[in-house]
């Protein structure tokens, strides 16, 4: 069913070890060439943590700057306790390591949980991921690793779809206890994270709202499966106009040949905008918004709705870490 067999973990882990250096080496050189980048956008968790470190507010210590500069900070407090451990390193530095892992870590979990879901990697999903560094490789790490599932947290928008994927308890509380010690830390985080969506420039509407984004629920149909609650929630969430944000949507294929669809269908997609070029995703997304629904909504939710059997897809079926 799944076109290839699942890799032992001593195989996996050097392939993740392999690609995780290469992408590492990869994203190390590009950004000590062009240091304007900064660490392209993990710079802001990266900021944001090192202002939580010193025991001050990053809403407050990062106000409206040109990209990478150092705000706004438009993340929940989670995502500076998460990145806490990068602060201490120069910003190129933990750009390239934050990258590094998580890649690593998405291609130990393909390979060891879904093998036929490669075709990811060759998405504009995930290209993009790797040239803004993004969070979502490794939250689709997090939806296969158990062991990794309370990582939703640090960025839950993509998150949610994580735990739509694999709902655990024990993530759930992991995720709480996280999101208690943010409290205890800066009790006003919040309000001050309200306040800076309010300035946010690029809207993160979810897909829902989109030109036909809402065929997306479509998965609701389905919501015994892992594939179909993934999919609902992916419609839901706020979300990017971008591909990046939309990665975890691969999730959705049983087989590599439904991977490969949608990654052709992303592409098709992408080359689109591309062509179409310039769009203004600050005030009139909606043409891409549509494009991407095209590329990537319609073919996940007719991948989901293709199947023919709904049985429950229990989450305790997936394997749990060892």
């Amino acid at each position: 069913m799944s076109g290839c067999a699942k890799s032992s973990s001593k195989t996996a882990a050097a392939l993740a070890v392999g690609a995780g250096a290469l992408i590492g080496w990869w994203s190390y050189a590009r950004l000590t060439a062009y240091p304007a980048m900064r660490a392209l956008d993990f710079t802001y968790a990266w900021r944001a943590a090192g202002w939580l470190l010193r025991g001050e507010s990053p809403y407050a210590r990062m106000p409206l700057a040109p990209y990478a500069e150092g705000g706004l900070f438009l993340y929940p407090l989670t995502t500076a306790v998460v990145a806490a451990p990068f602060a201490v390193m120069p910003m190129a530095v933990a750009g390239t390591l934050f990258f590094a892992l998580s890649t690593a870590l998405m291609v130990y979990a393909v390979m060891t949980r879904a093998p036929h879901l490669w075709p990811a990697f060759l998405s504009p999903a995930f290209l993009l991921a790797y040239y803004n560094i993004q969070w979502s490789p490794l939250a689709f790490a997090a939806a296969l690793l158990p062991a990794l599932g309370w990582l939703a947290v640090a960025k839950p928008n993509v998150g949610l779809e994580a735990f739509a994927y694999a709902p655990r308890w024990r993530n759930l509380w992991i995720g709480g206890a996280i999101a208690v010690l943010t409290l205890a830390l800066h009790p006003r985080w919040p309000f001050e994270w309200f306040d800076a969506l309010r300035h946010q420039m690029a809207p993160h509407d979810p897909p829902v709202l989109w030109p036909l984004g809402c065929v997306g629920l479509i998965g609701l149909a389905r919501w015994r499966t892992r594939e179909g609650r993934m999919l609902a929630a992916a419609t839901l969430a706020p979300a990017m106009t971008l591909p990046y944000d939309h990665l975890l949507l691969w999730l959705v294929a049983r087989t590599w040949r439904d991977a490969m669809a949608l990654t052709v269908t992303s592409w098709c997609a992408w080359l689109a905008v591309l062509a179409t070029a310039p769009h203004d995703l600050t005030r009139t997304p909606e043409f891409t918004q549509l494009l991407l629904t095209l590329g990537l909504y319609i073919p996940a939710a007719g991948i989901v709705l293709a199947r023919r059997t709904v049985e429950r897809d229990s989450v305790v079926n997936i394997p749990e870490s060892r």
